[in-house]
């Protein structure tokens, strides 16, 4: 993700999903430590030692990210409805076998 794209992304989780500053984070610091945590799978106790930050709050402020994350789960994020299975895992001899049986169990 790129500055332009982090910096609107915040932007968004503000105005849009409730996320707000701190007296000692700032909404970019607390999407920073979420993004880190999701994207370098690692745990809450790494982060704090990262950030200089407490264990607690770190938990903290990953929650409050996801909460505002959920509140854009209308707008932004389209749930599929299970019934298509993409292309792309259709023709994926790894995956297709698993939503197969799914969708079998839907048509019976």
């Amino acid at each position: 993700m790129g500055p332009t794209t982090f910096v609107e992304f915040c932007q968004i989780l503000a105005t849009e999903g409730g996320l707000r500053s701190t007296q000692r984070a700032t909404v970019e610091e607390q999407v920073a430590k979420f993004l880190w945590i999701i994207g370098q799978d690692t745990r809450h106790s790494a982060c704090s030692l990262l950030f200089h930050r407490s264990g607690e709050t770190v938990s903290h402020h990953f929650h409050k990210v996801l909460e505002a994350i959920i509140e854009l789960e209308d707008k932004y994020l389209l749930q599929p409805n299970g019934l298509q299975v993409p292309l792309e895992i259709q023709n994926h001899s790894r995956f297709y076998p698993y939503f197969k049986v799914y969708n079998a169990s839907i048509t019976l």
